[in-house]
């Protein structure tokens, strides 16, 4: 417990340093007021990552065969910084409208494909891979903002850190 609230310590600082760099006053607010909802870590690989970052890809997903976070932690008004897989910390928004699905079958994942792909931008590899998911969690991205990256020591392998 006492490596969770230092590791969330870190970020907070690190991530208030690379705010200030950009002169991000919405964030930097949020940060000093701690209006921030709960706060999330979602690890991310390419190209989806730089598509959140473009502003491209304006819904972040986790699909799963268990419930695991990000399914029942994120809620709309929680702040989610994104970090790249093997990389750096690099950017950060605000859950919108949040969504938690249980497919049933193949089916069910192929109309979650066609209702949410436009704002998803999975590849067609993506969904063979995840056909057979039984949780889905949908997240809109707003308020989204890019910093330069900054780098934290992290033994944790999840893909999604969920802190209070």
């Amino acid at each position: 417990m006492k490596e969770i609230l230092q590791n969330e310590q870190m970020i907070r600082q690190k991530l208030t340093e690379a705010l200030q760099k950009e002169n991000e006053a919405f964030w930097l607010k949020r940060l000093e007021e701690r209006n921030m909802g709960r706060l999330h870590v979602a690890v991310m690989t390419e190209p989806y990552f730089s598509l959140v970052l473009a502003g491209k890809k304006t819904m972040e997903s986790r699909f799963s065969q268990r419930k695991i976070a990000p399914w029942g932690k994120v809620a709309a008004g929680d702040t989610v910084i994104l970090k790249k897989s093997g990389g750096g910390y690099a950017g950060i928004f605000e859950a919108g409208s949040v969504q938690f699905l249980q497919p049933k079958n193949r089916t069910d994942v192929l109309a979650i494909r066609a209702a949410w792909n436009d704002r998803l931008c999975i590849e067609d590899g993506f969904w063979q891979a995840k056909a057979d998911s039984r949780y889905v969690t949908l997240i809109g991205i707003i308020n989204l903002c890019s910093f330069e990256k900054f780098f934290l020591p992290c033994s944790n392998r999840q893909a999604w850190i969920s802190y209070r």
